[in-house]
């Protein structure tokens, strides 16, 4: 299990006040994520399991948003221990640049993944909310914010990270990816709050 996810609630709201970055601000959006989902399957519940065929699917992805707590909070790692690696000799500044990218890489693709998990927490979301009981519904749209507020949290973290990529073609990549994950995401939300009379 994530260390993190062994913290009292009170303890990781004061981990996270201190300068150690453990958790971080991907991390957290991953913390927000599952929230999103454990709402959502509070809301079937409260909806007589009418709103999703499948409930594994979305236990499934609460456990990729748990997992990517503790894989954020790790995930610019690698580029603090390639800063550690000698650099005085050709091979070594070629052994360094390798880690370095690699390092990047992961601090990209660990918050990338939540931001997908988010938006994947969206596309459920908008099959549940026509079948959601009108007792349920409020905290669907509360999982709605707390999904999109993951997925633009997240990307934050992508954005800090990809200009020290220096495969541009790579970085674009990234780049419209996580664009991409955002516009749905926003029209996924609006969609949302707007498919039903709110109370």
């Amino acid at each position: 299990m994530s260390k993190l996810l062994n913290y009292s609630l009170e303890d990781f709201i004061e981990k996270t006040r201190d300068t150690s970055s453990y958790p971080g601000g991907g991390a957290l959006a991953s913390l927000t994520a599952s929230l999103a989902g454990a709402l959502m399957v509070m809301v079937n519940g409260l909806s007589k399991g009418q709103c999703l065929e499948d409930l594994k699917s979305l236990e499934d992805l609460i456990e990729a948003a748990k997992e990517n707590i503790e894989a954020d909070a790790h995930a610019f790692s690698g580029v603090l221990e390639a800063g550690k690696l000698p650099r005085e000799t050709e091979a070594q500044e070629r052994a360094y640049q390798e880690a370095l990218r690699k390092g990047y890489i992961r601090a990209i693709e660990v918050p990338l993944k939540t931001c997908q998990v988010a938006l994947e927490f969206l596309k459920v979301q908008e099959t549940m909310v026509k079948k959601a009981s009108t007792y349920g519904l409020p905290d669907l749209y509360v999982a709605a914010s707390l999904a999109l507020a993951s997925l633009e949290g997240a990307s934050f973290m992508v954005d800090c990270n990809l200009p020290f990529l220096k495969d541009l073609e790579k970085r674009r990549a990234y780049e419209e990816e996580k664009k991409a994950l955002l516009d749905q995401g926003r029209a996924l939300k609006e969609k949302i709050l707007t498919s039903k009379e709110r109370a």
